[in-house]
Parts: structure tokens; C-alpha cells; sequence
């Protein structure tokens, strides 16, 4: 492998590692809170990822007509013009990047707390999973602050993505596998629990973890679907990054054939994970611990319950570092859409596009590094998700519309309806959840609009500027 070039198996860890992060382990305990059955929200989790699968397919369609690095940005700056690739690339650089890896540092840093805060009280009776003898959470937080460990860790990442690419791949392909393997040995060492408690306990009245938990765990039986839309977009969170591989596609070898592979391959693992660690979070604890405070970190609670809490510590230590993996693979991947920003629009700053002598551009690594900073410093893991989940959907659908029209040069008829298919389920579906999502949090999804509106400004400053430098002198 060139040292500007990666191969499937690096692709592959890019998206994985982009999209399986704080998400999953972060997530569930507000679905939990919202909807309440552990039915339903592994069900909402499985349509997802045909939804996510659907926005693969048109992406990869988008590729071939403009095989260029920059996913959004180059997809709907050619179909739609200058402007809407300036405001999907602000998306990018405020919500999709920006935001997620704010989310994820901010979610490390609580992991990390809970892991040391667990070790602290090791030898403590009373202290079994996330509940004490008399039924409250136990193992308090905050031995050390969750923002000031985000801040730190968001800095250390940036300045190891600035030496290399060939470096940054070994990297993200290491942190990757260190995350697939932990999330493949909870699953087993999960599974494995709850069968044998299931079938030591199924001629019982007690029933087991999973008659209890699972099964019979539902506390709402009228699901609102605005509860529902919002939990849509906390999953889609989850998922973002199945497009990660768009934003670096120059930089891939034999991409037509390994984009697809890559995409497809990694959707299927990311589904597999996501659907059977919702089933393990809802099988080892009830709705009502799940969605207790502190509502972050629902994996370590379930980690605790089943496995105790000596070997939870080790395990949560390790998710820590499958969150780096995440926010390794956008701190890597972001600066790469500035770049073509850049070089497509002169309303981009030129300092944006100043690339170091290893080719990486560090100006916009460092800018979006700052930003996530200060969104670490300014929110919610819940009001962020929200916040950022809005917008997303946005460009999301519109890249994917942007598809939309005659056949491609050389595309077949069935090609066409088949990718055009998956292209109108992906708009619908995103279209019904903004309208919900809009109607239940109207003054947050405002706040997004308005933010990606703010670029408007910013846009067409040098026109602004130009005005009044002109009256100034008259």
C-alpha cells in the first residue's frame, strides 16, 4: 500500500470505525427513556439499517458519476450549485464532524469516569452493577471531569493525524480491531450470560434475565411517534459514518470495485453489532436502570450487571478506546472535505486548503478540532445529538436527491430503478422524521437551521464586505 493510498480492509475500518462509537453505547439508555420496550427500539434499529443500507447504494451511484473525494459536498455542489455545496460543507464541518466527535470525547470522558469510579469502589458491597442495596445508582461519578478529558483527548488525536497518512491508517486500523473485537467478546460473553441464565431459570417464577428484561420489560404500551422520530434520529447518530468512505475516495485503491465492497461489508457488520447489543443492554437490565441517571454510559451498566464489577472496569476501559477509534477516523477523514472546499469554491478561505508537506491538511484539521472543542464546552451529549441529528438528515437527503433524474452513462434500466427505489425510501423516511422531530423540538431544530443558515452570511461575505467598503468611501 502507497503512502497515499489504502486498501479494502483500511476502508472497511474507516467506516466501521467512524460509525460504531459513543453511539451505540451511549444511545439506548435515551431510547430506553423514550419508548420504553425493548421490542420496539430493536426493531427501529434493524429498519435503520435498511435505511442506511438504501443510502449506501445511492451514495455509491453518486460516486460513479462524480468519482471525487468530498461525499456531500461534491454530490450536491454539482447537481444544485456552489451554494448548497458551501452549506452541506458547513453541515459537515459544524454538525457532522464538528458535533459528532464532541458527542463521542464528551461520551469517553464519562466512560472513563465510570471505569475509574468503578475501581475506586471495588470491595464495596453494596455496589452490584449500577445498583445499590436500596435501589439507587450506585458508584458515584465524576472522580475526574468527562468535558476537560474530552478536550484533552480531542487535542491528542489531531496532532498524531498531522505526522501521515500511512500513519493515520495503521492507527485506525489497529483502534478499529481493538473495537470490533471487544464489541464481538461482549456479545459472546453477553449472550452466553443471559442463555445460561435463561435456561437455568426458564421452569422458574423468577423466569430469568431475558423472560424479565426483555420479554416482558416493556413500561409503554401507546408509543408516541414523535418519541419514536426522535429516537430515529439518535440511531441514525449511531450510524452516521456509513458514508465515510465518499469523503476519502481519491485516496482508495481500485475504488470502484472496493468502494462498494467496503460500504456493503461494513453496513452488514455495523447492523449485526448494533441490533445484538441493543438485545444484550435490554436482556441485562430493566427499561427502568437502563433509562436512570446518569443515562450516558448504558453500556458500561449493562457490562456491570452481567460481568461484574471488576471485569467491567477492564471492558469499559476498552470501549474508551473503541470511542477513540471514532473519533479518530472523523478527525482524520473531516479535513479531507474542507480540502475539496477549497479547491471547488473561492468562497473558502485559502488558508483552509494549506496541506502540510505529508499532504494533510492541517489548517482544517485543527480548525475542526477547535470547534469540537468548544461544543464539548458548551452542551449535552443529548442536546448535541439532537442538535446535529437535524441537519444531518437534511444533506443527507439531499445528496441522495441529488441522484434522482435520466439514467447514468452506462447504467442499465434495472440499475436505475433498483438504485432509484433505494434513493426514494431513503427521502421519505428522513422527510417524515424532520417533520416530526420539527414539530416535538421545534426550538432545537430551529437552532440547527438557523446555524446552517448563518453560512449563508458567511457565503456571500466578500459581496458584503465589497458593499460597504463601497458606501464607506462614497
Amino acid at each position: 500500500m502507497s503512502a497515499k493510498k489504502i486498501g479494502l480492509i483500511t476502508a472497511v475500518s474507516v467506516i466501521v470505525g467512524n460509525s460504531v462509537g459513543s453511539g451505540i453505547f451511549t444511545t439506548s439508555g435515551f431510547l430506553a427513556r423514550d419508548i420504553g420496550d425493548p421490542v420496539t427500539i430493536l426493531l427501529m434499529w434493524i429498519v435503520a439499517g435498511g435505511i442506511v443500507l438504501c443510502g449506501v447504494l445511492t451514495y455509491y451511484r453518486l460516486y460513479l458519476k462524480w468519482p471525487e473525494s468530498g461525499g456531500e459536498f461534491i454530490y450536491i455542489s454539482k447537481r444544485f450549485g456552489p451554494l448548497a455545496g458551501f452549506l452541506s460543507g458547513w453541515t459537515s464541518f459544524t454538525f457532522g464532524f464538528g458535533a459528532a466527535i464532541a458527542a463521542s470525547a464528551i461520551s469517553f470522558g464519562y466512560f472513563l469516569d465510570g471505569a475509574l469510579s468503578s475501581y475506586l469502589n471495588i470491595g464495596s458491597e453494596d455496589v452490584v452493577g449500577y445498583l445499590s442495596n436500596d435501589g439507587d445508582i450506585g458508584a458515584g461519578f465524576f472522580v475526574i471531569n468527562p468535558i476537560v478529558v474530552s478536550v484533552i483527548l480531542i487535542s491528542i488525536i489531531t496532532l498524531l493525524h498531522t505526522v501521515s497518512v500511512s500513519i493515520s491508517g495503521r492507527v485506525q486500523f489497529y483502534l478499529t480491531l481493538i473495537k470490533v473485537l471487544v464489541i464481538v467478546s461482549i456479545f459472546f460473553m453477553g449472550f452466553y450470560i443471559i442463555y445460561d441464565d435463561y435456561n437455568s431459570q426458564r421452569y422458574t417464577s423468577y423466569g430469568g434475565l431475558f423472560i424479565d428484561n426483555f420479554v416482558n420489560g416493556s413500561v409503554n404500551d401507546d408509543v408516541s411517534i414523535f418519541d419514536m422520530a426522535i429516537g430515529m434520529v439518535f440511531i441514525m447518530y449511531a450510524y452516521s459514518g456509513w458514508n465515510a468512505i465518499n469523503y476519502i475516495s481519491e485516496e482508495i485503491e481500485n475504488p470502484k470495485e472496493n468502494m462498494l465492497k467496503a460500504m456493503v461489508f461494513s453496513v452488514a457488520i455495523i447492523v449485526f453489532l448494533y441490533v445484538f447489543l441493543n438485545f444484550i443492554y435490554f436482556s441485562s437490565l430493566s427499561i427502568e436502570v437502563l433509562s436512570a441517571e446518569p443515562i450516558v454510559p448504558v453500556a458500561e451498566k449493562s457490562l456491570r450487571a452481567l460481568l461484574g464489577n471488576s471485569v467491567s472496569i477492564i471492558f469499559s476501559l476498552i470501549l474508551c478506546v473503541s470511542i477513540m477509534s471514532s473519533i479518530s477516523a472523523m478527525v482524520w477523514v473531516a479535513p479531507r472535505v474542507y480540502l475539496k472546499m477549497s479547491k471547488y469554491n473561492d468562497r473558502v478561505p485559502n488558508f483552509v486548503g494549506k496541506e502540510n508537506k505529508n499532504s494533510i491538511p492541517i489548517n482544517s484539521m485543527f480548525a475542526q478540532s477547535t470547534w469540537a472543542v468548544i461544543i464539548c464546552l458548551s452542551g449535552t451529549v443529548e442536546e448535541i445529538l439532537i442538535y446535529s441529528g437535524f441537519p444531518l438528515l437534511i444533506f443527507s437527503a439531499l445528496a441522495v436527491f441529488s441522484s434522482f433524474g435520466n439514467r447514468f452513462s452506462g447504467e442499465s434500466k434495472l440499475s436505475y430503478f433498483l438504485y432509484s427505489s433505494c434513493s426514494f425510501v431513503f427521502i421519505v423516511f428522513v422527510f417524515f422524521a424532520m417533520v416530526m422531530v420539527f414539530i416535538e423540538k421545534p426550538y432545537i431544530s430551529a437552532l440547527s437551521i438557523f446555524t446552517v443558515l448563518l453560512d449563508v452570511l458567511f457565503y456571500y461575505f466578500r459581496e458584503i464586505k465589497s458593499f460597504a467598503f463601497y458606501f464607506y468611501n462614497k
